[in-house]
């Protein structure tokens, strides 16, 4: 590697420590991938509790006596990776368990 790929110097007492550009950035260059979430009334009916819009109102709304998804990434049912962890606790909260996290569309 050349000294180009090298950018940061931590000292610690008398030991240098030299990370590569790519170790320092990894994690931060790396956006959570989109994901789509559903509401699936196949087995049990959505009770309008409004847990889900409590939790996490950026992705859930209750309208026409069910939860609905509301469209956040210009596609239905898709939802921006940085709002994972919101609607896992939604669909953790979820009384009834009609809330499905997928990371494939479905058809």
């Amino acid at each position: 590697m050349d000294r180009r790929n090298f950018i940061k110097y931590s000292t610690l007492g008398s030991l240098a420590v030299v990370l590569p550009v790519n170790l320092l950035n990894a994690s931060a260059n790396q956006a959570a991938p989109d994901f789509y979430v559903y509401i699936d009334e196949t087995e049990n009916f959505c009770t309008e509790c409004g847990s889900c819009v409590a939790i996490c109102d950026s992705v859930f709304n209750i309208d026409r006596s069910i939860a609905e998804v509301k469209n956040t990434c210009g596609e239905p049912n898709r939802v921006n990776g940085r709002l994972r962890d919101c609607v896992q606790e939604a669909a953790d909260s979820c009384p009834v368990g009609v809330i499905v996290i997928s990371d494939v569309k479905r058809k």
